[in-house]
C-alpha cells in the first residue's frame, strides 16, 4: 500500500477522534492509539477494518 494512503488512513482516524470528542463520545487514548498503530501497517483496507472490529469487540466477547 503506497505511503499517502497510509498516512490518509492514519488522518482519517484522527479526524474522527476529534468528532467523537465534539461529541462527547472519546474512544480514549489506549484505543486510539492502538488504532494508529494499526493503520500504521502495510495491510488492505478490509484486514485494517476486520482487525480494528475484532479490538473494538473483544472486551465485549465471552470465552467460551
Amino acid at each position: 500500500m503506497p505511503p499517502h494512503l497510509l498516512e490518509q488512513r492514519c488522518q482519517t482516524l484522527l479526524e474522527a477522534h476529534a468528532s467523537n470528542l465534539i461529541e462527547h463520545m472519546d474512544m480514549g487514548n489506549d484505543f486510539l492509539n492502538e488504532l494508529l498503530e494499526l493503520a500504521k501497517q502495510n495491510i488492505s483496507n478490509q484486514e485494517f477494518e476486520r482487525l480494528a472490529m475484532a479490538k473494538l469487540l473483544s472486551p465485549y466477547q465471552q470465552n467460551v
